[in-house]
């Protein structure tokens, strides 16, 4: 059984807390429409069952609330770090490998590539959730979600194992199921026939390298993957 996640990745953009939780109130609303997984949220807890008491009302008001409360402090006075931006988590509750989270930094701004913005969305890996998810049409909308909400640099829709092989780092793009690219940031290099490029309109483009639940078992998933990789990095070089 594979584990996916979709992140999206953008480097110094200084924005107020108002600016982020407007982007994150869209890309919560967006991603509700594609599936019912993203439609009912949670903070976390201690334990499973004190998490399901904390669910969360997706407003600006709790929005802003925790995003202020997930901006990083220094060790001593624990003054607010302003270039560091902030962050928040949720969980939509679902068991087991239902299950699926989302997180946010927004607003860094720090010069440090290691530190910057990122969104990322948990898939399922079992169960109904992912029959649903695990499709190249429904992950083109969480990433239409994702992409018009906090317009990244680059995104990509990756199984968690395919990430530990790689050495990932946000700053460099990592070609996965799917691959995003700003138009500001890239032209897309012209890849094999059996390679479909989604425009998502005013933003950039979406690299589609399998059209079935791409698997790192498969050697023919791994090869599409790698031809994209090695035509991407070309192109930024």
């Amino acid at each position: 059984m594979e584990t996916y996640f979709l992140g999206a990745y953008w480097f110094d953009r200084k924005e107020s807390v108002e600016q982020c939780t407007e982007r994150v109130l869209r890309c919560l609303a967006e991603l509700g429409k594609c599936d019912t997984a993203y439609s009912r949220w949670f903070n976390g807890g201690q334990s499973r069952k004190q998490a399901l008491e904390r669910e969360v009302d997706i407003t600006s008001e709790t929005v802003k609330e925790l995003l202020l409360r997930g901006r990083n402090r220094k060790d001593i006075g624990k003054e607010v770090i302003e270039d560091m931006g902030f962050s928040m988590s949720l969980w939509n509750g679902g068991e087991d490998c239902q299950s699926v989270g989302f997180r946010v930094h927004c607003g860094a701004y720090t010069g440090n590539l290691s530190l910057g913005n990122s969104c990322v969305v948990n898939l399922p890996s079992d169960g109904p959730p992912s029959e649903r998810l695990l499709r190249v049409d429904t992950l083109l909308c969480l990433m239409r979600a994702v992409v018009e909400s906090f317009d990244p640099d680059w995104a990509t829709v990756m199984p968690d194992a395919l990430l530990k092989t790689l050495k990932f780092d946000s700053k460099n793009p990592a070609v996965g199921w799917l691959f995003y690219a700003a138009d500001r940031v890239l032209r897309l290099p012209r890849f094999s026939a059996t390679t479909r490029v989604v425009s998502i309109p005013s933003r950039g483009n979406v690299v589609v390298t399998s059209e079935e639940p791409f698997s790192t078992q498969r050697p023919e998933h791994l090869q599409a993957r790698d031809a994209v990789q090695a035509a991407i990095t070309s192109a930024i070089r």
